[in-house]
């Protein structure tokens, strides 16, 4: 990843050194920095370019405080929104129930990353994800067995699955294996993108 990330997170340990450190800030700056070289995130940054090269407002739902979105350089405005959440520089940080939340306006792009198979209305929350854009990025645990981590409701995830929820076909899909698990990306048409401009984009 690049050095920007790097500066990111200089930039926010003496931020939280001024004001006492909020609490959780040291387990959100080490959950990012054990996943930021992860290969899924390097995917999700080359299909946002792919997808999205002239987007220019961003939506990310449920990032945990990993300031990933900072990573999408040419896109103007960047707004993140979770239950909780430490700022991250740059963006405009939301704390709240995404399910309850309504932008003023469609948002160009939309990521929602290792958030789904937490959720039990996972099939509502996707179709949440769908309306607040014109163009949505997910990824999710792929087919991890049942159990296998105990904060997960949906395990095992497949395209099927993710299919079900979105109630719409993929534009493109991967599998991107680090260590021992793989996990899915999908890019969807958001409802607020035209038919037409979805089917230029998945050719």
């Amino acid at each position: 990843m690049s050095s920007l990330l790097s500066r990111l997170v200089r930039m926010i340990r003496p931020q939280a050194r001024a004001q006492g450190r909020p609490q959780g800030f040291e387990k959100e700056v080490n959950y990012w920095q054990r996943r930021r070289k992860m290969r899924y995130y390097a995917e999700v940054l080359r299909l946002a370019r792919k997808y999205a090269p002239t987007a220019e407002s961003v939506l990310d739902v449920g990032p945990n405080g990993t300031p990933l979105v900072c990573e999408l350089d040419w896109i103007a405005s960047k707004t993140v929104i979770d239950l909780a959440s430490q700022p991250i520089p740059g963006t405009t940080c939301l704390q709240g129930d995404f399910l309850q939340y309504r932008p003023e306006r469609p948002f160009d792009l939309v990521l929602c990353l290792q958030v789904l198979e937490h959720i039990g209305a996972a099939g509502e929350f996707a179709q949440r994800l769908l309306a607040a854009g014109r163009l949505v990025i997910v990824s999710v645990p792929y087919r991890w067995p049942a159990g296998s981590c105990v904060h997960h409701v949906q395990d095992p995830v497949d395209e099927d699955k993710l299919k079900l929820w979105m109630q719409q076909p993929l534009l493109e899909h991967r599998i991107i294996r680090d260590g021992a698990r793989d996990r899915l990306i999908a890019v969807l048409a958001g409802k607020a993108l035209s038919p037409a401009t979805a089917r230029r984009r998945s050719t």
